[in-house]
């Protein structure tokens, strides 16, 4: 996560405003998860395994999943990219 995203969590879900945002955005359940994931800094494959785990699924199919997501944030700069 980029230190400069604002966001927050609570009754009403998780909602990011990245730099590069003019809205917030509001992330749906699995989006959300997947912010709370990148708390700390994370490798694709190991944040597809661990999602992989979680849902019995493969890390192969999920990691395909993450990548327009990821590069959403990361072209917004919700995400840094190392």
């Amino acid at each position: 996560r980029s230190p400069a995203t604002l966001w927050s969590t609570g009754p009403f879900g998780t909602v990011l405003l990245a730099p590069g945002d003019a809205e917030p955005q509001a992330l749906e359940a699995t989006a959300a998860l997947v912010w709370g994931a990148l708390a700390d800094p994370v490798t694709v494959d190991d944040l597809a395994a661990d999602l992989a785990h979680a849902f019995d699924a493969d890390p192969t199919a999920i990691a395909a999943d993450l990548a327009p997501l990821l590069d959403t944030w990361i072209a917004s700069g919700a995400v840094e990219a190392r």
